[in-house]
């Protein structure tokens, strides 16, 4: 072999660097420079739908301004093309990623900013009415050195095409139902490749409660019963995620207390006990549910529509029903949440081992989600507005046990 054979064998050398529904994606070495090429799939290149689809696409993806959007330039040939040729960079799946270094899921911050990060650039994709699709990790890249998040080309593009199984049919595990069937494509699509997204980022750790609520709700088989919008999602993970992080903090200073209880035992001379019984006196509750007011009489359904209808002085009155309900359920809310947490906090978890503490806790989470769910339907307030309240009342009652268990002595 010459030089000139050699010099060619060398640039003929490329780096397969993962698989998206319309080709392969290489790092190719051409004229002594590395180039990432993505290189069609030969049963879509003569596609006459396919040819007008990606052909779109290359004028579009030039005006996504977004630091998580690789741009690209097609390649053609015989007026079909046959290629893309992607901007410069150095970048990876994420499929390679957690293979060749799955301890980075356990980096700080890693799991919250990737999922941040998928959320955010997915919004701004809506806004245009561009849908991804397909969020398997082969899919996505990371950009190397900052673990960044990257999107290449976008499924909504190619929806015109009938057989989809042709494209997404590797990836069906993460493509929600109706993309298979042939059915709409919109922000529900992406809401359960989100979730199932999520799902491979904890293969090799176990999924925290939060993110397990927002799974199961994004990859439901009837879109109607997923997050209608990224948004949603956002906010309740948002909600949930500022509930477990109070309950946590609780579990640990109640951690913390204990040892130092046992401690103070230790030290604290023996001495004969002597127990006076008084009789616990009953806390009065103000149950305005009991006292005659029902949120459906007394508010009726108000349609977003007819909202819009009432006068001043009936929006007024709405408007102090809907304070009132809020009110009752935070009540009642905080009487039987202050009951499900004290089975945790009491004498018998204070004096068992962490572990079984931890999972009392566990415990304790989902019977103050199913509680938050019933109160919230039982006094007519959404789903979002419930969680809020619930979330501020458990802060407030982590406060008050934090305060008990350091003796009024912890800085604010």
């Amino acid at each position: 072999m010459n030089y000139e054979e050699l010099i060619h064998a060398r640039d003929a050398k490329t780096l397969n660097l993962g698989q998206q529904p319309i080709g392969s994606v290489y790092k190719q070495l051409i004229d002594r420079k590395y180039t990432n090429v993505v290189k069609i799939k030969p049963s879509l290149v003569n596609n006459c739908v396919f040819s007008g689809d990606i052909d779109y696409e290359c004028q579009i993806n030039q005006t996504i301004k977004d630091r998580h959007q690789l741009h690209f330039t097609p390649i053609s040939q015989d007026d079909n093309v046959v290629a893309l040729k992607v901007e410069t960079g150095s970048f990876q799946t994420l499929e390679s990623l957690l293979t060749t270094n799955p301890a980075v899921v356990a980096s700080p911050h890693f799991i919250n900013d990737t999922i941040s990060d998928v959320l955010g650039f997915t919004e701004v994709l809506h806004t245009k009415k561009i849908y991804h699709v397909c969020y398997a990790p082969s899919t996505v890249f990371t950009r190397n050195g900052s673990n960044s998040v990257l999107f290449l080309s976008h499924g909504s593009f190619y929806q015109n095409l009938k057989d989809r199984n042709q494209l997404y049919g590797e990836f069906a595990e993460y493509v929600a139902p109706e993309v298979l069937n042939g059915g709409e494509i919109d922000e529900r699509t992406d809401i359960y490749s989100i979730g199932k997204f999520i799902e491979s980022l904890f293969v090799v750790s176990s999924m925290p409660y939060q993110y397990k609520k927002i799974v199961a709700r994004a990859t439901q088989s009837d879109p109607l019963k997923r997050y209608q919008s990224v948004a949603d999602l956002r906010r309740d993970l948002s909600v949930r995620s500022k509930l477990y992080k109070s309950l946590i903090t609780l579990a640990a200073a109640a951690v913390v207390a204990l040892i130092a209880l046992g401690i103070f035992w230790d030290l604290t001379p023996t001495t004969t006990p002597v127990e006076f019984v008084k009789p616990v006196p009953r806390q009065a509750t103000d149950d305005l549910i009991d006292d005659g007011f029902d949120p459906r009489t007394e508010l009726g359904v108000v349609s977003a529509d007819s909202a819009g209808q009432l006068s001043p002085a009936e929006q007024k009155k709405q408007a102090e029903y809907q304070k009132k309900n809020e009110e009752i359920f935070r009540k009642q809310y905080a009487v039987a949440a202050a009951k499900i947490i004290n089975k945790v906090y009491n004498k018998e978890y204070m004096g068992a081992n962490e572990k079984k503490f931890i999972a009392g806790s566990q415990s304790t989470l989902d019977e103050l989600s199913k509680l938050q769910t019933d109160l919230g339907n039982k006094a007519h307030l959404t789903n979002t507005k419930s969680q809020k309240i619930a979330a501020d009342v458990i802060e407030g009652i982590t406060e008050q046990k934090m305060d008990q268990m350091m003796g009024g002595q912890r800085i604010k």
